[in-house]
C-alpha cells in the first residue's frame, strides 16, 4: 500500500482500487474514500452490501449503480453503520461504486 504525504498534512493512500485522502490541520482530520466497490454478491437478489468504513456523516455517501447516482434516505438505499441496504436489489452483474467521508 503506497502512501504519499504532501504539504500541509495531506496524506494519500492506495488500497487496490480505493484511494484514501486524509487532510489534517491542528490534529483534526477529514478522510475520503473514492472508488470503493462495496462487498456483497451482486446477483439480483442480494440487497445488503458492506463498505470498508462507516460513512461519517452518513449523508456523505455517494453510491453509484452502473454509473447512475443513487438517492439515499430510503429512496434507493439506506445506510446503517457500514452496511448499505438497497430498497431493490441491484440486477445481476451491476457495477457498484461508493465514495464517502469517514
Amino acid at each position: 500500500m503506497p502512501t504519499i504525504i504532501g504539504r500541509g498534512g495531506v496524506k494519500v493512500e492506495y488500497y487496490g482500487k480505493v484511494v484514501t485522502i486524509s487532510l489534517s490541520n491542528d490534529g483534526s482530520s477529514i478522510t475520503f474514500v473514492d472508488g470503493e466497490v462495496p462487498e456483497g454478491l451482486v446477483d439480483g437478489n442480494n440487497k445488503d452490501f458492506t463498505l470498508s468504513r462507516t460513512p461519517s456523516p452518513p449523508m456523505s455517501l455517494m453510491l453509484h449503480v452502473n454509473g447512475l447516482l443513487q438517492q439515499g434516505g430510503g429512496n434507493d438505499y439506506s445506510v446503517s453503520g457500514n452496511v448499505v441496504h438497497f430498497t431493490s436489489a441491484p440486477t445481476a452483474d451491476s457495477t457498484l461504486l461508493a465514495s464517502y467521508r469517514y
